[in-house]
């Protein structure tokens, strides 16, 4: 369908990897009627932030105060103290540095800024982190409102938060996200699921101008839309996937372009002659080297994870708690299959990765 609009309204048969993004959009728009801006209206970011933690502290018994952030290295940066509902004992603390400025980081990342441990007294250390995106900054005139896509990335780097201050282990290094690259996205993962879901959606999701909550009819839209060109977006994770393990084998690496046009072969979508898109490819070398495939991985064990939300409750508080303890709290210091089988309660399978693919 995607080469079929382009060949219509530019005699072009070649659907080209600028391409597929405007024609997704367009496709949203006229085959779904889900117009990305219409849908901003009901997500302002400060809004979404309540939402998001009011899902957390009922799901995972946690609360969140915000703290004076006079020190921080930026005015937009926001400082938060995370809490132990039931105990009321402080935890861990975080920063949200949410908007972009010249000389920062263009991309959406969790930081670690100090890794929890066991201390002399048997006590923990409180770590610290930083979340890093870039969304469109508040004006006079409006607030900060969020693309359901920037929604989802909100959540999805706020499960990282939570996997990185949630961490009791006796050694830093063992601490949080230190776990294996195949395990480490699935924490965060697991977090998107809950922003396609019509009843936590309309518990956050209000118009900025006239508080009316989002329509039914506008969510199921939205959740109708979620399959299209999915199978786009999985295909151009096993290219990369496929170029990350092609460049770190042993090898003959004279003709890289070569390399990369035969990981596009992968995506359908040609390799743009003169470009070098490996040279943008931050992951290669950024933590994620030789383990870029453990995002697709991670996946299947954050949809694998979710459906015992979805069997027993979205927002189950004894769910939640288990997940926190099994999974969060661990770190490094159990193996991801063991610490999945403690939750699941069985072996973990990629059922549910092929239900939302629309293939299970």
């Amino acid at each position: 369908e995607m080469r079929q609009l382009l060949e219509e309204q530019y005699g072009d048969d070649q659907v080209q990897v600028w391409d597929w993004r405007y024609f997704d959009t367009l496709q949203r728009k006229t085959d779904y009627g889900v117009d990305p801006f219409e849908v901003a209206a009901y997500f302002p970011l400060d809004q979404v932030l309540a939402g998001m933690f009011d899902l957390v502290q009922s799901t995972f018994g946690l609360t969140f105060e915000e703290r004076d952030a006079s020190d921080a290295w930026h005015p937009d940066v926001r400082l938060f103290a995370m809490k132990d509902t039931e105990m009321g004992e402080e935890l861990a603390h975080f920063y949200l540095d949410l908007f972009p400025r010249e000389g920062k980081f263009s991309h959406a990342a969790e930081f670690p800024l100090i890794l929890s441990r066991r201390l002399e007294d048997g006590s923990y250390q409180n770590p610290v982190c930083a979340m890093v995106a870039n969304f469109t900054k508040p004006t006079k005139s409006s607030p900060s409102l969020l693309q359901h896509n920037e929604v989802e990335t909100l959540f999805h780097e706020f499960g990282h938060v939570l996997h990185q201050n949630l961490g009791r282990t006796e050694l830093a290094r063992f601490s949080g996200t230190s776990v294996e690259r195949d395990f480490v996205e699935a924490p965060s993962q697991i977090m998107q699921h809950w922003i396609w879901r019509s009843d936590v959606l309309k518990t956050f999701a209000r118009h900025h101008e006239t508080g009316e909550p989002i329509p039914d009819a506008l969510v199921d839209k939205l959740v109708e839309a979620r399959q299209l060109n999915i199978a786009v977006h999985q295909l151009r994770q096993l290219q990369f996937g496929w170029l990350d393990q092609e460049i770190h084998k042993p090898g003959d690496f004279k003709d890289l372009v070569k390399i990369l046009e035969d990981a596009a072969e992968i995506s359908l979508f040609p390799h743009p002659e003169g470009t070098f898109s490996m040279s943008s490819f931050g992951h290669l070398m950024g933590g994620y080297d030789a383990a870029y495939y453990g995002y697709m991985w991670s996946e299947v064990y954050g949809d694998d994870m979710f459906s015992v939300f979805e069997e027993k409750g979205a927002t189950n508080p004894e769910v939640g708690m288990a997940y926190r303890r099994e999974v969060l709290e661990k770190g490094g210091t159990v193996d991801a299959k063991d610490m999945l089988k403690n939750f699941l309660g069985r072996e973990p399978n990629n059922k549910s990765f092929l239900n939302k693919l629309g293939i299970g």
